[in-house]
Order: structure tokens, then C-alpha cells, then sequence
């Protein structure tokens, strides 16, 4: 279950594009609400980070579809990023299309449209995500740089999951 939420976590976070194509966020908590089609909004999540987790962050991002991907672009201008992949989930063709709009290092609007051919599950051909960021402060005492409490309030460390052998 971790795994899987830090999967979703990390594809509308860093969908495919370079590290330098990503402006850096401040370090710091940041809460992150998320959107998703045919789906009840979910509660925001609270994570805090600095330079080194988001880097590894948009590292781990990249490489997800640098494994099951045919096609991905990426495009920056100014503080919107653009990107577009073709990618392999299970025997469906994914069609993805991502645009994320950063407001300085405090905060992004980030909408994901991805279409599946054949449909995945319960016959579901296309999902559109919208998240957004923003900081919120200094980190508290009992976070460090990684840990991302869920919406059920479970605390998770983000680089722990991440280091863990697949």
C-alpha cells in the first residue's frame, strides 16, 4: 500500500521530466491537495523537505518511465513545465499529458490528463489528477526532511521508501 501511494506520489510530482527542468521548491512543509476524476477529493497530504529529498524525489520520478516508456518529452518555459509521454502499464498503452505551473519556490498547480488504451480497471479510459502545493512553514519538530503524513495520518518516510531494494 505504501508503495503504491508513493508511486502516484512521485508520477504527478515528477512526471518524467529532468531534475533541471523543475524549478526547486523551499524547503519546509508543504501540504499538497489532489483531485482526481471519478474520485472523492482527497484530504491534503503534509510533507517536508529539503534540496536533497526533492532532488531525490524528481530522480525517482525520472526513473520510473525511463523503464516503461516509448516517448517522453519535456518542455520548460519560464516556471511552467510541460510533458508528454507514452508509456506501458501492464498490457495498456498510456497516453500522458502533464502541465505544472510553479509560483516561485512556494507553491504549483499541476494538471495531469492520461489516457489508457485498452481501459484499466473497472473499465476506466481516462483520468485527469490536479494537485496542488504549497509551503506552509518551517517543518515541525517531530517531521524531518522525507516524511510525508497521508491523509489517514500515517507518517511514511519518503527517502526510506525510496532506498528500500525492490
Amino acid at each position: 500500500m505504501k508503495r503504491i501511494v508513493l508511486i502516484a506520489l512521485l508520477a504527478c510530482a515528477a512526471t518524467a521530466a529532468r531534475a533541471d527542468e523543475f524549478p526547486n521548491r523551499k524547503a519546509g512543509l508543504w501540504e499538497i491537495s489532489r483531485t482526481t476524476t471519478g474520485r472523492p477529493a482527497a484530504k491534503a497530504i503534509q510533507m517536508c523537505i529539503d534540496a536533497a529529498t526533492d532532488a531525490r524525489m524528481r530522480q525517482a520520478g525520472m526513473d520510473t518511465p525511463a523503464a516503461t516508456c516509448s516517448r517522453s518529452t519535456q518542455v520548460r518555459s519560464g516556471m511552467t513545465v510541460t510533458s508528454d509521454s507514452e508509456c506501458t502499464m501492464g498490457a495498456s498503452k498510456v497516453i500522458s499529458h502533464m502541465t505544472m505551473v510553479f509560483d516561485g519556490d512556494v507553491a504549483f498547480h499541476m494538471e495531469l490528463k492520461t489516457h489508457y488504451d485498452p481501459p484499466i480497471a473497472a473499465g476506466r479510459a481516462e483520468t485527469v489528477v490536479v494537485q496542488d502545493g504549497k509551503w506552509v512553514g518551517a517543518c515541525p519538530a517531530d517531521m524531518q526532511p522525507g516524511d510525508m503524513i497521508l491523509p489517514n495520518g500515517m507518517k511514511i518516510n519518503l527517502l526510506t521508501t525510496l532506498n528500500r531494494p525492490r
